[in-house]
C-alpha cells in the first residue's frame, strides 16, 4: 500500500490540472505513519517541536529507479504536523543520488481535511547544508543511511 500511495502521489504531482480532484485518505495516512517503522525498508524518523504542536516525519526506502542511468535510491517521506486548525500532511517522493550525495523530490501537501493544497518538485540539493539546523542534520543522516539500506 505504501508504494502504491507514493506512486499515486508522484503521478498526481505531475498532473496539476487534476489537483482539485485529489483528497488524502486521512485514516489510511494515520495508519501508515503509525506502523511504518515495522515495514521492510523503514529508514528512520525525525521528531521535532513546532509552534503549535509536534511534527513527525518518517521515511521508507522503496527501491532503486530502473529508468535513471544513475540508479537513484527511491525513498518516501511521510510528514504529520499539528497546527491550531488541525493536522497538516505531506507525502514526498525522494530520488537520492548516492554517487554525488544529492537528492531531488516531488512533494504533495494536504490540508487538515485531506484536500491537496500544494504540489512541488525540486532537485539538486546536497545532503549536507551550510549552517544546518538540528532537523537538517538528522535528515542528512537519513539520506546517507538510505544509500546503504538493504531495501534499495
Amino acid at each position: 500500500m505504501k508504494k502504491f500511495l507514493g506512486v499515486v502521489t508522484l503521478t498526481l504531482c505531475t498532473t496539476t490540472s487534476y489537483a482539485a480532484l485529489v483528497n488524502l485518505n486521512i485514516d489510511e495516512f494515520q495508519k501508515t505513519i503509525k506502523t511504518l517503522n515495522k515495514e521492510k525498508g523503514y529508514n528512520g524518523e525525525i521528531k521535532s517541536g513546532a509552534l503549535t504542536g509536534k511534527v513527525q516525519e518518517k521515511f521508507i526506502v522503496t527501491g532503486k529507479s530502473a529508468t535513471d542511468e544513475r540508479e537513484p535510491v527511491l525513498m518516501t517521506g511521510y510528514y504529520l504536523g499539528a497546527t491550531e486548525v488541525g493536522n497538516l500532511y505531506s507525502i514526498t517522493e525522494y530520488r537520492i543520488y548516492c554517487d554525488d550525495q544529492t537528492y531531488g523530490f516531488a512533494m504533495s501537501n494536504f490540508e487538515p481535511d485531506g484536500t491537496l493544497s500544494l504540489t512541488t518538485t525540486d532537485s539538486n540539493y546536497a545532503f549536507d547544508y551550510e549552517d544546518p539546523t538540528p532537523r537538517d542534520q538528522q535528515f542528512s543522516k537519513i539520506l546517507k543511511k538510505a544509500c546503504k539500506h538493504p531495501a534499495r
